[in-house]
């Protein structure tokens, strides 16, 4: 699993349209070695941020309008292992935060 995500972040170009690790979908303006530009606009207004590449979860197929995706139940159940996943690694648990 760890191959396929590095390959997942390794093939990372412009253009492509992504969901980050927070749930917030958008496209790839520029790529830059762990960083990068993002366009967060959903109304074509030019709304760019940066991130570590880290901070994606995956890429989404080209015809993913991405101002209209929704999250569906079975995305919800994904999430809330990998959060789990997340506070394990701290050794903190979701109550004590």
């Amino acid at each position: 699993m760890a191959k396929q995500r590095q390959a997942m972040l390794d093939g990372l170009k412009e253009g492509d349209k992504i969901e980050t690790v927070s749930r917030v979908f958008a496209k790839i303006v520029k790529v830059e070695k762990d960083r990068l530009t993002i366009d967060i606009s959903a109304n074509n207004k030019k709304n760019e941020i940066v991130i570590h590449v880290e901070g994606v979860a995956r890429v989404l197929p080209d015809n993913i309008e991405i101002s209209d995706k929704k999250a569906d139940d079975t995305d919800k159940a994904d999430d809330t292992d990998k959060a789990d996943e997340a506070y394990s690694k701290w050794g903190k648990n979701k109550s004590s935060i």
